[in-house]
């Protein structure tokens, strides 16, 4: 009895190991087993975090970039409102702006890490888990700007 271990395509995926059982009854006929025990790769378990730092650290410099440009229209749209009260709102605008990039990286860093354990490909795992969370921290940015002009006009009418 021989046990060979290997890559083995037809019944593994790709990067899986296989093994192979195979025996001699007779010179003429030999009979073998391919059971397929299909181990993860190892490299999948070492690489997962870096990939997962990837797609957290790209969402949130998306994420980023979309809330200062926001921020900037946002001191535009608020150009009637005093100081004091524009100062609330944009106080506001910057808490949540906060929340959302760092909440959106953590949600891209978790569905990188439900993608690469679907055994997708590293490009397409953090393409799509980067993709789904900064247009959600998007949206939470837009959100937020509502929200900070809702807090300026209480604070306005309220003084």
């Amino acid at each position: 009895m021989s046990i060979k271990q290997g890559s083995n395509s037809r019944f593994c995926s790709a990067g899986t190991t296989s093994a192979s059982y195979s025996w001699l009854g007779s010179r003429r006929h030999g009979s073998s087993i391919n059971l397929a025990v299909c181990k993860p790769r190892d490299s999948l378990l070492y690489s997962m975090p870096m990939q997962r730092f990837a797609a957290a650290g790209i969402t949130f410099v998306i994420d980023l970039v979309v809330a200062i440009t926001f921020g900037i229209f946002l001191l535009v749209v608020m150009n009637g409102y005093s100081e004091s009260a524009a100062t609330w709102g944009l106080g506001a605008y910057l808490v949540a702006a906060v929340a959302a990039c760092g909440l959106s990286a953590f949600a891209a860093a978790s569905l990188a890490r439900v993608y690469m354990h679907r055994a997708t490909s590293t490009f397409t795992g953090v393409f799509l888990s980067v993709s789904v969370s900064a247009s959600v921290g998007i949206a939470a940015l837009v959100f937020a700007g509502f929200i900070a002009v809702g807090v300026a006009e209480y604070a306005r009418t309220q003084r």
